[in-house]
Formats: C-alpha cells, sequence, structure tokens
C-alpha cells in the first residue's frame, strides 16, 4: 500500500483507493419524458440516487434530440430520487433522457 502522500491511494481496494482520494461514484439511467405525463409544462419523474445537492448531467437521447430541443425542454429541479423538467412546447411523444447522477 503506497500512502497518499508519496502518489498512491493508500488502499488495497478499488472501493477504498476511490473514496480515499474524493473520486465521485456515478450511475447512468434513462427516464422517460411521457407525452401525456405534461401538466403546466412541467413534468417530474423518478431517478433513483438523485439528491437535492448532487451534480445531474442531462442529454436527450439521439432519436429524442430533436424534439427535446425543438420544444425547449430542460431539467429545471432536483430532490430526493426525482427530477422536474419544463417544457416551451409540449412535446407531441415520449421523449427518452439520459441523467448521469454524480455521487
Amino acid at each position: 500500500v503506497v500512502g497518499i502522500q508519496n502518489g498512491g491511494t493508500g488502499a488495497i481496494t478499488a472501493s477504498d483507493a476511490r473514496t480515499n482520494i474524493g473520486a465521485v461514484g456515478m450511475t447512468t439511467t434513462t427516464v422517460t419524458l411521457s407525452a401525456s405525463g405534461w401538466s403546466d409544462n412541467t413534468q417530474t419523474v423518478s431517478v433513483g440516487g438523485v439528491t437535492a445537492d448532487n451534480t445531474v448531467i442531462i442529454s436527450p437521447v439521439p432519436s429524442s434530440y430533436s424534439s427535446y430541443g425543438e420544444s425547449g425542454v430542460r431539467c429545471t429541479a432536483q430532490a430526493a430520487d426525482t427530477l422536474t423538467f419544463a417544457c416551451d412546447a409540449t412535446p407531441s411523444s415520449n421523449l427518452s433522457v439520459k441523467a448521469v447522477v454524480l455521487a
């Protein structure tokens, strides 16, 4: 085991190494924004692992990219296990969105 002060991780296992050097965990999931799920141009979806404070990276999947952009969809809020999206115009079809949650 090489200590952090000597350029190592100070750990034997990969998990302990990540903890020791402050590396973040990451999960990726695909969520569906249903065409019928919009109310007053907002929609909240369940996404496990989301907190009010962690970093979440959002991107539409390629097949939803055009509709996502044309409808002005964006993620506007996050809370425990949820993400809230808003749109300028209600999409006419379901949209698939990738959410990368950094822990």
